[in-house]
């Protein structure tokens, strides 16, 4: 975890600690020029970018520079997109039924919820004469 801090002149808060854009291995270019062209004082040491997104925006009545605050949205939205991609999907069980076909020539459908009841619905309908069969919807 990144600890991101606030840096501030006279008239804007920055974000340090976010990440960088790599334009090559030797030179890496920070989200907002300022931080390493600029002379600016250093404010609060925050944990997440959220908190230091926040802080930027209310601390000593300044704005936030934009350049900041574009890039620190974007690893908030990067954050929820990865979190969403991680959560487990929950399988649906197979849908199943007995497809029942009667001396007559009709056939009928019945859904059933797990192996056992199709088992049983298919040892009914064999016992009565009827054709029976287990299928998976």
């Amino acid at each position: 975890m990144n600890a991101y801090t606030i840096r501030y002149n006279r008239t804007t808060n920055h974000i340090s600690g976010l990440d960088a854009a790599t334009l090559s291995n030797e030179f890496t270019m920070n989200a907002c020029g300022s931080l390493t062209r600029s002379n600016l004082a250093t404010g609060k040491k925050l944990e997440t970018v959220r908190e230091a997104l926040e802080a930027a925006r209310t601390a000593g009545g300044r704005k936030l520079c934009k350049n900041c605050e574009k890039a620190a949205e974007a690893m908030i939205a990067a954050e929820e997109a990865a979190q969403v991609e991680e959560a487990p999907v929950a399988e649906e069980a197979p849908a199943m039924a007995v497809l029942i076909a009667y001396s007559n020539g009709t056939t009928e459908t019945v859904p059933v919820t797990g192996i056992e009841e199709a088992k049983t619905r298919i040892s009914l309908a064999r016992l009565n004469g009827h054709r029976a069969v287990h299928t998976m919807v």
